[in-house]
């Protein structure tokens, strides 16, 4: 009796140490499948930040191409408004190149007007003195006929 009193408090307490180890296992077991759980939702938030990060990376370059387009653009602008500028600059001096050859052209026709002008003024004053000279010579001619006859008659 003794033994099989004694074999029954050996099985109680193998018994206890045998819950007590199936208590620990599913204690290790749950903090496990607990780790593996903080694993898999880290893993799963790593590569939702790699993916994030590949996706603005990828904006970043996007960004990146569209302002080196506008710069281009931009450039191109300024060189399509440089050559304008200078293209209407070039109108200008030809048109300032035109009025100028005007001008010259109407003071060459004024100076050639002008000298005509004043070779017909001399051809007058030349025609106006040998018109009173001869005037004057006949007026002498007269006055020496009358001062002759006025002599004669006395």
């Amino acid at each position: 009796k003794s033994w099989a009193a004694g074999n029954s408090s050996a099985l109680e307490e193998e018994h206890e140490r045998l819950m007590k180890l199936e208590s620990e296992l599913q204690e290790k077991a749950q903090a496990a499948k607990e780790k593996d759980e903080l694993v898999e939702k880290t893993t799963k938030h790593l590569q939702e930040a790699e993916d994030a990060r590949k996706e603005l990376e990828e904006k970043h370059s996007q960004v990146l191409a569209q302002m080196a387009e506008v710069q281009k653009q931009l450039e191109r602008q300024q060189q399509d408004n440089a050559t304008e500028r200078l293209a209407q600059a070039e109108q200008q001096v030809e048109e300032f190149k035109r009025q100028l050859q005007e001008r010259e052209e109407a003071a060459k026709q004024a100076q050639n007007a002008l000298e005509a002008a004043q070779e017909e003024l001399k051809t007058r004053n030349k025609e106006l003195d040998a018109s009173m000279q001869k005037k004057a010579a006949d007026a002498e001619e007269r006055i020496q006929a009358l001062t002759e006859e006025v002599n004669a008659a006395k």
